[in-house]
């Protein structure tokens, strides 16, 4: 009997295996890594920040009841059914708030700082999440050069962008005001943060940087194509899809732009996105390509690379993944890539505490899920 079971719970875990494999296959790369570990995660819902949760709830069921009242108002003989409200922004958490939810993440969560790590659906087998940890020392001197340009690529743009937009900015987001070029192969400020005055004073200084666009755009597509293809390719056409739809759609092409849960302009790093599942529907997210992001150590003066040894420190700032129990740490000395489910499970970090001149950069290709067509 006991024998019976042994062998049961064997092919059960094969089984478990296989559907994994395959799942990683056909969404991530076809390569395989030895050395990644697994994690089948069980999804059960969990409110990080409960009270804005039900703020976002009250606040999207009295829009929509507004606007049936109001359309009631205009047209009195005709039958008008709800409508979907448009996205909200959540407040952000007070300092309350983000205490607790530091403390649950730190105590209850699975927590993943290094090596190559393969998160599942415990039901579906569906992958969630993959990231990889890279060892900054350990890097080739190919990649770190090409980190290097990244980042320096990121830290120039700055010169260019409107102070007030500066002003408001949150270290190390800078990428929120950087986009695709239509075509995907350059990067470029966003018409809504240009600085067309410093740009108009320093034209060979703007026109040398969007020389250099070219090969940024390039960085961030090859490392995620290296990471995982098949994404990749999946995601990049999505994107190239939804372009050349807008280039030939107005109304389309202005639903996709003012996609408040980002469009193929904003390579911003997705830091509150924990109420998705409570905001009006989108489309089908199932279909929704995977999305690809990166977070590299750096100092805010230089934006260059910032190692331990060189008095970089940033606490905590972890990626989570609420439902799932799910914490990627960033770690010292290390550059995190990551390939997740950005649209079917919710997801931001935990705020940061950065010490001195340091900083993180955060990056993310994410394929926009357009309002309408």
């Amino acid at each position: 009997m006991m024998l019976d079971s042994r062998r049961f719970s064997i092919m059960k875990a094969r089984k478990r295996d296989s559907a994994q494999d395959h799942e990683f296959k056909t969404s991530i790369s076809t390569l395989t890594v030895s050395s990644a570990s697994r994690i089948s995660a069980k999804f059960k819902k969990l409110e990080l920040f409960p009270e804005i949760s039900k703020d976002v709830v009250k606040v999207n069921r009295l829009e929509r009841d507004q606007r049936y009242n109001e359309e009631v108002r205009k047209n009195p003989d005709k039958q008008i059914q709800k409508q979907t409200p448009q996205p909200i922004i959540p407040r952000a958490p007070t300092e309350e708030e983000q205490s607790l939810a530091k403390t649950q993440v730190e105590g209850n969560f699975i927590n993943r700082s290094h090596g190559y790590v393969k998160v599942f659906n415990a039901k579906t087998y569906q992958v969630i999440c993959v990231a990889e940890f890279l060892k900054i020392p350990d890097l080739s001197p190919q990649k770190r050069e090409d980190f290097d340009y990244l980042c320096a690529f990121f830290h120039d743009c700055k010169q260019f962008v409107s102070p007030d937009a500066l002003e408001a900015l949150s270290s190390g987001d800078i990428a929120s005001m950087i986009g695709w070029s239509r075509n995907l192969r350059r990067l470029e400020i966003l018409d809504a943060y240009r600085n067309d005055e410093e740009i108009e004073t320093n034209k060979q200084a703007y026109s040398e940087l969007m020389e250099r666009s070219e090969r940024a755009g390039s960085v961030l597509w090859e490392t995620f194509f290296e990471f995982g293809s098949v994404a990749a390719e999946k995601t990049r056409k999505r994107m190239e899809q939804l372009n050349s739809r807008s280039s030939t759609n107005n109304i389309f092409a202005a639903s996709l732009n003012n996609n408040s849960n980002g469009s193929t302009a904003t390579l911003g790093f997705p830091t509150n996105n924990f109420y998705q599942d409570l905001l009006p529907n989108q489309g089908n997210v199932s279909d929704a390509p995977l999305s690809f992001a990166m977070m590299i150590p750096t100092f805010k003066s230089t934006g260059k690379i910032g190692l331990q040894a060189e008095g970089h420190r940033v606490d905590h700032g972890q990626f989570v993944f609420p439902d799932i129990k799910l914490s990627i740490q960033f770690a010292p000395d290390t550059i995190c890539r990551i390939i997740f489910r950005d649209r079917e499970y919710n997801h931001g970090t935990i705020p940061k505490t950065e010490v001195g001149d340091s900083t993180r950069l955060g990056v993310c290709i994410r394929a926009p899920m357009p309002i309408s067509d």
